[in-house]
């Protein structure tokens, strides 16, 4: 098949998330093209009528949706799989709607609430600082940024002094309702990968974040340091493990069934990662679901499947086949 990899355009000043978009568009050019499939990578200007011209201009038999910011944030990257539905191609990931309930972390805690899935305490930042509806610590958190963006120094609160300065300051004061207030769940962290199979779904081996070396008095979260800062402690410090699932498959196996209710309640329709923490009483909390998560050849999503016993073939097969599944039984809508 011919492959068109949508990716984001760079902006000017692009950091280092940003820049790991090309990392990922051509691990998958390599990937592809050992599968037998030709590939361009075209990038997604924002001008949706010049990206539709050029995608239908490229004879394209399916677009491998790459497009992770629009002009550097994240908050509107739903609007490119309503625009794919114009194109008329099979599209991989998400569609419209489940990624913009899983982009918007507070409509998407709303949902998990619904569906009878702990996610945790949380608010509005408009709503705490006239009411403290939950007793810390808190953290401080974009409502629609992905790969830990803006989640940093200033996330974490012990005190509700501090807390409310961070609010009433810039960023978070300009656009509050661009932000929101988690209760920090001292304690483990997961996340689990999971890949449409037609009406199933293919769940991957859960994976632990160890947080080595913390002392203390140090919050254990996978801020943006920990993602992408290489010569900070929290990269070099936050490990990823799968070593639980053997002596205590009990505990595997729940993350996979609430991965499996998450993808429900959210509607997910593509290869996503859901994250969790757990407490020191062992409840399990949902902390959010990415229906675009990263698959570098170094992200958690390549590393579980890996280690799940999958071939990266046969997975990135199963993305393209579920893309051409789902246009044929109309499930892909705007």
């Amino acid at each position: 098949m011919q492959v068109t990899i949508l990716v984001s355009s760079l902006s000017h000043n692009a950091s280092a998330d940003e820049l790991d978009t090309l990392e990922e568009s051509r691990f998958l050019e390599e990937i592809l093209s050992e599968m037998g499939h030709q590939t361009e990578i075209m990038d997604f200007s924002g001008d949706c009528s010049e990206v539709i011209r050029k995608i239908r201009l490229k004879t394209a038999d399916i677009v491998f949706n790459l497009v992770e910011t629009i002009g550097g944030i994240s908050r509107d990257i739903h609007l490119v799989p309503a625009l794919l539905v114009l194109s008329g191609l099979p599209f991989t990931g998400s569609t419209s709607i489940p990624m913009a309930l899983s982009t918007d972390k507070v409509l998407s805690k709303i949902h998990l609430e619904q569906a009878g899935i702990k996610t945790g305490k949380y608010s509005c930042c408009t709503d705490f600082i006239s009411n403290i509806p939950f007793e810390g610590p808190w953290i401080l958190k974009p409502t629609s940024e992905e790969a830990s963006a803006g989640i940093g120094n200033s996330a974490f609160h012990s005190s509700i002094d501090s807390l409310r300065k961070t609010i009433n300051s810039s960023p978070v004061s300009g656009e509050p309702e661009a932000w929101f207030v988690e209760k920090y769940i001292d304690g483990r962290e997961f996340n689990i990968g999971l890949v449409p199979d037609r009406k199933d779904w293919i769940i991957f081996e859960p994976a632990e974040i160890v947080f080595n070396g913390y002392a203390a008095d140090k919050p254990k979260i996978l801020d943006w340091r920990a993602k992408w800062d290489t010569n900070s402690f929290e990269y070099m410090n936050t490990i990823r493990s799968f070593d639980f699932n053997s002596f205590d498959p009990g505990l595997s196996n729940r993350l996979k069934i609430i991965a499996k209710e998450t993808a429900v309640a959210l509607r997910l329709d593509g290869y996503s990662r859901v994250d969790f923490r757990m407490d020191h009483a062992g409840e399990l909390y949902v902390l959010e679901a990415n229906a675009n998560p990263c698959i570098s050849p170094d992200a958690g999503f390549i590393a579980a499947c890996d280690q799940s016993g999958y071939s990266r073939a046969f997975i990135f097969e199963k993305i393209l086949q579920q893309a051409l599944y789902n246009l044929r039984s109309n499930s892909k809508q705007v």
